[in-house]
């Protein structure tokens, strides 16, 4: 019950903060970034490295997927634990 009542929901959750769309940052990449070749690509790459809100968002989003790594790693483990639980009860 832990795993679906629980661990799952706050996985959800934690998505949805982590890939939350904010308009803010959107403005700014538009602002600095163009899209060419299927990919963005920065305007002015030197001013962009001295550009604070750029980097802490950067940073912010980085610890964000780090966060769900160990989070999708934790759901693995406890996933396994539970269908081996499963199997042994339908033995």
């Amino acid at each position: 019950m832990n795993l679906f009542e629980t661990i799952y929901p706050s996985v959800l959750n934690r998505y949805k903060l982590v890939n939350a769309y904010l308009p803010s940052f959107d403005h700014h990449v538009v602002q600095n970034f163009i899209y060419s070749n299927g990919k963005l690509e920065p305007i002015d790459y030197p001013k962009l490295l001295t550009d604070h809100y750029y980097i802490s968002w950067i940073r912010a989003y980085k610890e964000g997927r780090k966060d769900l790594i160990e989070m999708e790693n934790n759901l693995i483990s406890e996933t396994a634990r539970v269908l081996i639980l499963i199997q042994d009860e339908l033995k």
